[in-house]
């Protein structure tokens, strides 16, 4: 419908799902084989970075993840949004912009990194 999808290697992962429920599907670029799926999101954008993915679906959600041709692993999320969030985010350096309906945010990455 609108999100992307991002190739880390030879599999792409992306968000799969018109009107009925979303998946997050692995795909093997070369072969077209689903690998796998998994449920838990909305229909969502991905930007890849530090070897880790991020994850913005249509309810407002922010998700890191770890993709790997045999799974999905949440390293952490948070809601940021109330409203429908349908814009790919975009990260300059360690701060990653998003926006819904209604606001535009602004999230340095690298505090969070360094909280840790």
């Amino acid at each position: 419908m609108f999100a992307n999808a991002i190739r880390i290697g030879d599999f792409i992962y992306g968000s799969d799902g018109d009107f009925g429920p979303a998946l997050l599907t692995a795909v093997h670029a070369k072969t077209g084989e689903t690998i796998w799926q998994e449920r838990g999101f909305g229909r969502a954008s991905l930007l890849y970075a530090d070897d880790k993915a991020i994850l913005i679906d249509e309810d407002g959600d922010l998700v890191l993840l770890r993709l790997t041709p045999s799974r999905m692993e949440v390293l952490a999320q948070a809601s940021i949004f109330s409203t429908t969030s349908w814009t790919v985010p975009t990260l300059v350096g360690t701060v990653l912009y998003a926006r819904d309906r209604e606001k535009v945010v602004a999230l340095d990455l690298a505090d969070a990194a360094s909280a840790k």
